[in-house]
């Protein structure tokens, strides 16, 4: 599982990019190319899964959940 988020974010960034800076600049995908992978589940649940395991893993070294 750890393959396939880290494959998944490798290319996060730029279709990030693309989706929220809908504009099309050279050497980028456009915003149309884009969008449609970014409906299908297959797309969401990695970076859901990699969210959450990153939110989960920085609790873990908070005060607050060591008991300082």
């Amino acid at each position: 599982m750890g393959t396939l988020i880290g494959r998944h974010f490798s290319q996060f960034a730029e279709r990030r990019n693309t989706l929220s800076h809908v504009a099309d600049m050279p050497d980028r995908p456009r915003f149309v190319d884009v969008k449609e992978p970014a409906h299908d589940w297959n797309q969401v649940r990695p970076t859901t899964m990699g969210i959450t395991q990153f939110l989960c893993s920085q609790w873990t070294l908070s005060p607050i959940f060591l008991g300082s």
